[in-house]
């Protein structure tokens, strides 16, 4: 009887100890902030990596507390893009996430989790944010970070006879070439300007101009211009024009000034700029908030999920 009584105390120390060190039915908990098995899948759909998509259930956990501490709340302009985001991200992929048992309202909570950070930056850097970055550093760092230029392009192909891409000869792509050379030259003596070059160049291939160029914006690890065409741009003084040679095309280019008011490209960026400059500092608040928190796990759900997920 002893025995039995022995083994039954053993058994509900092992299932205390169970629950002490598990979120129960919830793959992870956070303090009282728990994710659901879909919220868990959606954020491993995301990562492709469990201990990534541990990290970043912590992270958003700590995103939703620390805004919880300074009582703030997600803003109605965030709130929408979530919105808009879920709405876009189901129709698309649906049928995937339902394989995976991620909902809707999963995808939803994890966005929502996404902008807190955004609402924190808002909060501690932004416009009226109790540390504010200047306007000034915000214009430093856009014109450090984008590069902007009028651009005349020329391909150094054409169109054969049977209706394929070809390569000019030597000979064309050197007359295109001279041709952009003594413009720039123009341009940067003040003889011409970058439109009167693009109304020049059209017309010698036949075409009719009706518009001036726009103003083209650049920066490091842009999916259409190359790093080293971004770095070529940076390099010339604003008004200054010059050719860039560039895969199979050739550019004459002036760069242009683009932080003046009435462009506007400051105030467009200014929020992916002070991202730049300040998501590394809320991260690291993040971070604190994080190492702070009970940290609870149920392994078989983990597990479960992840292999839903990975097998998918």
């Amino acid at each position: 009887m002893k025995r039995i009584i022995s083994l039954v105390i053993i058994a509900l120390v092992i299932v205390g100890c169970f629950t002490a060190c598990s979120s129960q039915g919830y793959p992870i908990a956070a303090d009282d902030i728990k994710f659901s098995e879909g919220e868990y899948a959606y954020c491993l759909s995301i990562t492709k990596d469990k201990d990534t998509a541990m990290e970043l259930c912590k992270t958003y956990a700590a995103a939703r507390k620390l805004m919880a501490n300074e009582g703030i709340s997600l803003s109605a302009n965030y709130k929408r893009v979530v919105a808009e985001e879920t709405e876009s991200k189901w129709n698309l992929f649906s049928a995937y996430y339902e394989s995976i048992g991620v909902t809707k309202q999963d995808i939803t909570s994890v966005l929502t989790y996404e902008y807190a950070k955004k609402e924190l930056l808002d909060f501690y850097y932004g416009e009226n944010g109790k540390d504010k970055v200047s306007d000034k550093k915000i214009r430093s760092e856009f014109d450090k970070t984008y590069v902007g230029f009028k651009a005349i392009e020329a391909s150094y192909t054409k169109l054969s006879d049977m209706g394929e891409s070809v390569e000019l000869s030597a000979n064309e792509k050197q007359k295109i070439k001279n041709s952009f050379t003594s413009m720039a030259k123009s341009i940067n003596n003040g003889s011409m300007t970058i439109d009167d070059a693009n109304e020049s160049y059209n017309e010698s291939i036949g075409l009719i101009v009706t518009q001036t160029l726009d103003t083209v914006l650049t920066k490091q690890g842009d999916v259409i211009y190359k790093d080293e065409f971004f770095s070529q741009v940076q390099k010339l003084s604003e008004g200054e024009a010059t050719v860039i040679e560039s895969g199979n095309s050739i550019y004459l280019l002036q760069r242009q000034n683009i932080t003046n008011e009435e462009d506007g490209f400051v105030f467009l960026y200014k929020a992916e700029i002070l991202e730049k400059l300040k998501m590394p500092a809320i991260e690291k608040k993040l971070a604190s908030v994080v190492e702070d928190m009970q940290i609870k796990v149920n392994k078989r759900l983990l597990q479960d999920t992840a292999e839903r997920v990975i097998n998918e």
